[in-house]
């Protein structure tokens, strides 16, 4: 819809638009908010953010959130940490792999099998792996790839090892959906020259986008809601912790933060808006989509917290201090840098998926 067909129905129902208001509304599906019952003469932008964020409520999902960790382990909760962390990956491996797969216990002697196990060990060129019907030790012609601990696919030839398949995630056109959203991290509110944290969080205020996700390593968490409370306001902010935040085991339960707008989450922790799942995530390898496993677990739960079941459409990390943008399989990757070194925060238009980087401090 066109700014003077947008201006002019909202005059024929007795109200005036703010130019911010206007603007924000160019962006978005005018008809529907056309139509909403408004109190005051004159819409600003903050009005329209309030009747999106109305809309948009049942659009998002916390697909992905640890929200406690156990205070006490018994023995069992081994057990069951790491039967769930088989059961979830052998899920996701038989899935994506159409083999016919059998338990250790049934490796044929002769022609091909092929298993899905936890690897124990790894020694150059032989590995231990086992299942919940065993283990066997497996010698490959060339160096073992892998990491203790993994969960992957083997294929054998007369128990001799043939290949290692790790699950990775399909080709896709990518998904497209609603809004526009921001993604920075390593702010270091402790560290960073004060004049930088103002240009940034301005700059926020100014810019239409409707959602700003941090991944990680704000470090002050109340001077954090300060600014969010002053510069963000009529935008959804969702915030998941990094190594300075909290000196904890990884994963790292969500770090609370007093505000309103801001939704606190776990690193490693997924949203779904409109559609489009975003992961996030303090420190990333790309190894980790094609394993399908977010890192090494340092704690031990009742369920492995760590397999990556939902593919995501953008992953959102940190901890480099150096930003980019890549792509993988349809999977848009981005690390804004940090304050602390360069720093390039990161939009992404989830109606084109088009992404572009901003250099605030250009000269």
């Amino acid at each position: 819809m066109q700014k003077e067909e947008i201006v002019s129905r909202f005059m024929s129902k007795g109200h005036l638009l703010t130019p911010d208001a206007l603007r924000c509304l160019e962006t978005k599906d005018a008809g529907k908010f056309i139509e909403n019952k408004y109190t005051d003469l004159i819409i600003n932008e903050m009005d329209i953010h309030s009747i999106a964020y109305s809309h948009e409520e049942e659009k998002i999902r916390i697909i992905k959130n640890l929200t406690k960790k156990p205070t006490e382990l018994q023995r069992e909760d081994f057990i069951k940490f790491y039967n769930s962390k088989y059961e979830k990956m052998k899920n996701i491996i038989v899935s994506r792999i159409q083999k016919n797969f059998v338990s250790i216990n049934k490796i044929s002697p002769s022609g091909t099998s092929h298993i899905i196990a936890i690897i124990k060990d790894v020694k150059e060129k032989t590995m231990e792996a086992e299942d919940m019907t065993g283990s066997i030790n497996i010698t490959f012609d060339s160096e073992i790839d892998a990491d203790t601990d993994d969960v992957v696919a083997i294929e054998l030839e007369e128990k001799k090892g043939k290949k290692i398949i790790y699950p990775d995630i399909p080709l896709r056109p990518p998904k497209k959906g609603v809004g526009k959203a921001c993604f920075v991290s390593d702010l270091h509110m402790d560290e960073a020259p004060n004049k930088d944290i103002d240009r940034f969080f301005q700059w926020c205020n100014e810019n239409n986008f409707d959602y700003l996700f941090v991944a990680g390593d704000i470090v002050e968490k109340e001077k954090f809601a300060e600014y969010i409370d002053r510069y963000c306001s009529g935008k959804r902010v969702f915030y998941s912790p990094g190594n300075a935040d909290k000196k904890e085991d990884y994963p790292q339960v969500a770090d609370r933060i007093d505000s309103k707008i801001v939704t606190s989450l776990s690193n490693p922790a997924m949203v779904e808006i409109s559609g489009i799942k975003i992961l996030l995530m303090h420190n990333f390898s790309l190894d980790m989509i094609k394993k399908r496993y977010l890192g090494k677990s340092k704690i031990v739960m009742s369920e492995d917290f760590l397999p990556l079941d939902e593919v995501p459409d953008i992953v959102h990390c940190g901890h480099t201090h150096q930003p980019f943008v890549s792509n993988y399989k349809s999977v848009t990757i981005v690390n804004s840098g940090s304050l602390l070194t360069e720093f390039r925060p990161v939009l992404i238009d989830f109606a084109t998926r088009e992404v572009r980087q901003v250099n605030l401090f250009e000269k």
